[in-house]
């Protein structure tokens, strides 16, 4: 089979979500009215009922189905992976597609050593998808060299979902590669509620989570690691409801500590992999263009501790009043909520606003370059 056939091969796996598949290939053949044979699709189905080959949409896209015996959630994408003909697999979910074509001149200039372009993903009323770190994308808006997916295995079929991408970007950071961000990569993911069970997909999260916390963080680091995921998941089960699936997911985590095998990641690469790395490199960068001796944190949210971490080591100290601090850190390692948080801090009068990541530092700096913020 020729690899390169097409440009790009759209990849997802679905089951049971006839509504949602079809309004997506609808979007992806539009977008490629003009020269749809540039692109493929490759479904992977979850044992859907019926099977989706029976009810498919007709497309100006090749579309390739891969039919699965019974539901093995995220990890089906290995099967779609293998099947694809091109270099590159986007990777979207069944409710989820780009905005626009710019991706792919993004593709075709990306450095080698880039196993994976993260996209900047946008939900039905215009904030940003949650989740992901600068080195760990989301399924629902990424692109990955097909070479580096399979090298390293794609996705563990033993994690089901809630945790897959980070566990696949731990592998692929310590197999040397890179991952970067592009804002020119734009993804609209309508994020419906179909089978959506909150109870579960917080178990999952907990224990999968805290299963790649034990398994890949270096000793001096995974105490902290470990508490500051257990009160992440804590929050989340309080604001979502789901504390019955937060306190299984802990009883399934702890049970999991005694038979784990470790794999931890050197101290370049889990700094890489956890974002530290990254808020390191933007603190040193904003002290050099104005130093400052004092920070607030604002906008707290996934890895807040990175930020933290690297704005103490710097020298700078944190308080408590945003008042009489020299800089307003936003502490998220998260891409979408830092870039919603920069947005914020743009549209008002207060220039201390500080992103702990030199991407999210650049797409400030041309935000205030554009005409109006509106």
């Amino acid at each position: 089979m020729t690899r390169l056939a097409t440009r790009v091969s759209y990849v997802t796996c679905t089951r049971n979500r006839r509504d949602e598949l079809t309004r997506t290939l609808r979007t992806l053949d539009e977008l490629h009215r003009d020269d749809p044979s540039v692109a493929e699709v490759v479904l992977a189905d979850n044992a859907s009922d019926p099977p989706i080959h029976e009810w498919l949409p007709q497309t100006e896209l090749h579309v390739e189905v891969v039919t699965l015996p019974e539901n093995i959630a995220a990890a089906a994408r290995n099967a779609a992976a293998e099947r694809a003909r091109s270099a590159w697999l986007v990777m979207l979910d069944d409710d989820s597609a780009p905005l626009d074509l710019g991706f792919l001149d993004v593709l075709d200039r990306v450095d080698d050593g880039v196993a994976a372009v993260l996209a900047d993903v946008t939900l039905p009323d215009g904030s940003r998808e949650r989740g992901g770190l600068p080195e760990v994308l989301v399924g629902c808006g990424a692109a990955v060299r097909r070479e580096a997916y399979l090298g390293v295995g794609g996705y563990d079929p033993a994690i089901f979902f809630a945790a897959e991408e980070p566990d696949l970007c731990a592998r692929l950071i310590a197999a040397g590669w890179r991952l970067e961000a592009s804002t020119v990569f734009r993804v609209l993911h309508h994020k419906t509620p179909t089978n959506r069970d909150l109870d579960r997909m917080l178990r999952l999260l907990t224990r999968n989570a805290g299963v790649l916390i034990e398994r890949t963080t270096p000793d001096a680091e995974r105490r902290s690691l470990r508490r500051d995921h257990i009160r992440r998941c804590a929050w989340i089960a309080r604001k979502e409801d789901a504390v019955d699936g937060f306190a299984q997911g802990l009883a399934e985590l702890r049970s999991a500590r005694r038979s784990l095998v470790r794999e931890p990641l050197s101290r370049a690469h889990f700094e890489r992999f956890t974002g530290l790395h990254h808020a390191r490199e933007a603190i040193a960068a904003a002290l050099q263009e104005r130093p400052f001796a004092t920070a607030a944190l604002v906008e707290a949210g996934k890895h807040a501790w990175a930020v933290e971490r690297a704005l103490r080591d710097a020298g700078v100290e944190i308080v408590g009043d945003a008042d009489r601090a020299d800089r307003l850190a936003i502490a998220t390692m998260s891409p979408g909520p830092m870039l919603d948080a920069v947005d914020t801090f743009l549209r008002s009068d207060d220039d201390r606003v500080l992103a702990p990541w030199t991407f999210a530092q650049r797409y400030a700096a041309s935000r205030q370059r554009a005409p109006s913020l509106a």
